[in-house]
């Protein structure tokens, strides 16, 4: 598994800018359990794999995203992150208001 390949220090960044972007959703190995698998799976938009949803990986993840490319409002130039409180808590005191 993922959370078992670095350091349990080792926080990953993941960027979802683009997590809207998925050209053709992947084709899945109906035999494995009825449905393939769908562990991380995003009910919004089928094909992207949430990296913070996969087993372990929420308590050290921080999840970007961008209004930019979501919504095409690209001079909006507005984002957000996502993650557990110890990790999100450092950037909030990083950001003017």
């Amino acid at each position: 598994a993922v959370q078992n390949l670095a350091s349990p220090d080792c926080v990953v960044l993941s960027d979802e800018v683009y997590k809207y972007i998925v050209h053709s959703p992947p084709q899945r190995d109906e035999q494995a359990n009825g449905e393939g698998d769908r562990s991380g799976e995003s009910e919004l938009c089928e094909g992207h794999i949430h990296f913070a949803a996969l087993p372990g990986m929420w308590d050290r993840t921080i999840t970007i995203s961008s209004a930019g490319k979501t919504f095409s409002a690209t001079g909006w130039q507005v984002g957000w992150c996502i993650g557990p409180k110890k990790l999100i808590s450092p950037i909030h005191q990083q950001l003017p208001y």
